[in-house]
């Protein structure tokens, strides 16, 4: 006379590392009367399997009596991106190092932004982040230079020596047009004179000027380029 001992039982199996979603699906199909789960914040993958809380693995069930508990990962925790645009990139990145974030950066003219102070960024303020997540940001270099023009004058005096009726004068340029190599202007006086030169000078450079008399110096000059107000 054969007396059953009550439901089949089984082993159940390691779910820990495979997609919940999958393994929901199959347990269900299997009989498992009930399949849940407990989301948790991690580094792994959205919906991958943590935890088995029950059963555990290789525990003896009956799978329609059976409530199955998974911890599943919802992936990083997330938080709400600052509003950076208008802070300076000191502020900024102390921010983003504050949160585990990283920061990358690129410089543009702005004629409204202050130099040093963050024109726009990316992902925008309010957008939903996680630590490790790049910030872009675009930082000010204040208003756009140009090629400056600046007149300098001068004069030579004419002092020949013994009876000479004359003089040669050389004067050497170097700005953006012109080289220090070449003569720039070459003139013959008898009396003193008169000079006045244009000079072309781009941003954060240096124009000079050399005056020569009958192949002496008399005359030699460095012009800065000269920043506005505010710059």
């Amino acid at each position: 006379m054969f007396v059953s001992n009550g439901k089949e039982k089984i082993n159940f199996d390691d779910y820990i590392g495979d997609e919940f979603g999958q393994v929901k699906r199959l347990l269900e199909d299997e009989g498992y009367k009930e399949v849940i789960s407990y989301p948790k914040n991690s580094d792994q993958p959205e919906g991958q399997i943590l935890e088995q809380i029950q059963p555990l693995e290789g525990e003896e069930v009956v799978p329609e009596e059976t409530k199955v508990i998974f911890e599943i990962s919802e992936g990083p925790e997330t938080f709400s991106l600052n509003r950076l645009e208008g802070l300076t990139e000191e502020e900024a990145q102390e921010y983003i190092d504050d949160h585990g974030l990283t920061l990358s950066t690129t410089e543009e003219y702005s004629d409204t932004v202050d130099e040093g102070d963050i024109i726009k960024q990316s992902p925008e303020a309010n957008e939903d982040v996680t630590a490790g997540t790049e910030v872009e940001v675009d930082v000010s270099k204040g208003p756009e230079k140009t090629t400056q023009s600046q007149t300098v004058s001068f004069d030579v005096p004419f002092e020949p020596e013994d009876d000479e009726e004359e003089q040669t004068v050389k004067v050497y340029v170097k700005d953006k047009n012109y080289s220090m190599d070449d003569v720039f202007e070459e003139d013959t006086i008898k009396e003193d004179q008169d000079y006045e030169l244009k000079l072309a000078i781009d941003p954060d450079e240096t124009a000079e000027y050399k005056v020569e008399r009958d192949g002496e110096t008399i005359k030699e000059e460095k012009v800065d380029y000269k920043e506005e107000d505010g710059d």
